[in-house]
């Protein structure tokens, strides 16, 4: 259900593995060269939907996913897990209506999650190389009930020399 990444001779992909969260890895001849399969049970609403909407991102060393049941993870491009948390052990489940879709953006030095929902909203960055958080804001103020679900990746901004995340 996710959007497939590509970089160099490599495509990525989200998927359900035996009813587990999983990244696979394939080579540009469409042969799989590795899969990294999570702790956490894969976990749709939508029966065109997995869990696993959320498209992968990488910076060239990892790639980073993010899935509904929880599993934040980091992978090496050899496929080993170089780190996997679950927010919502951490963090409460996530009340969306509609599958997650929000998918990890990257800035310099964190991958970054955004959660709005009618619970509690944030958004929080994570160490790229270690997964621990380095900062996360809460959404603070009361929206309207049709306005509290969001389903979009946030946007990074760079501008005078800093970097900026646009939520929507």
């Amino acid at each position: 259900c996710s959007t497939p990444l590509v970089w160099k001779y490599s495509i990525y992909v989200t998927a359900p593995v035996d009813g587990k969260d999983a990244e696979k890895a394939f080579d540009d001849s469409g042969k799989q060269q590795w899969q990294a399969v999570f702790s956490n049970e894969t976990a749709g609403k939508h029966r065109n939907g997995s869990g696993c909407n959320a498209s992968p991102v990488t910076d060239g060393e990892a790639v980073f996913v993010n899935f509904k049941s929880g599993t934040f993870a980091a992978v090496n491009l050899d496929g080993t897990v170089r780190w996997e948390t679950d927010l919502v052990q951490r963090f409460g489940p996530d009340e969306r209506y509609w599958d997650q879709g929000t998918s990890p953006v990257l800035t310099k030095n964190h991958v970054v999650m955004a959660r709005m929902h009618a619970g509690d909203s944030w958004v929080a960055a994570f160490d790229k190389v270690s997964g621990e958080l380095a900062w996360k804001v809460d959404r603070n103020y009361k929206v309207p009930k049709e306005c509290d679900q969001c389903y979009t990746t946030p946007l990074v901004i760079d501008r005078d020399g800093r970097q900026m995340i646009l939520v929507w």
